[in-house]
């Protein structure tokens, strides 16, 4: 491929040169644009999307921490009655 057909009459690339179908390479660069402007735009979403999930799984472990402690709490004094219960039971077989 000669230089004459690898770049255009100024020097610029041979993409960027019109043709008889029209300009190709504005329309290329439009395209790409738009492609670009569209990943961006998703990538916003995504990110607004992992921001949300990661505020939700804070509050999840935060509500999952106080039902721990809310649980605690309440077979706290049933564990405490089988204790003593066992302990009876044990000093009932010794005698």
């Amino acid at each position: 491929m000669s230089d004459g057909e690898l770049w255009g009459p100024d020097g610029g690339s041979r993409e960027d040169a019109p043709t008889e179908g029209g300009d190709h390479g504005s329309r290329v660069d439009e395209l790409f644009t738009t492609a670009i402007e569209r990943q961006v735009a998703e990538q916003r979403n995504l990110n607004r999307l992992l921001t949300e999930v990661e505020q939700s799984m804070v509050g999840l472990r935060g509500r999952i921490d106080e039902l721990q402690k809310q649980v605690a709490r309440d077979v706290a004094p049933t564990a405490d009655r089988l204790g003593a219960l066992d302990a009876t039971l044990r000093s009932l077989r010794e005698s």
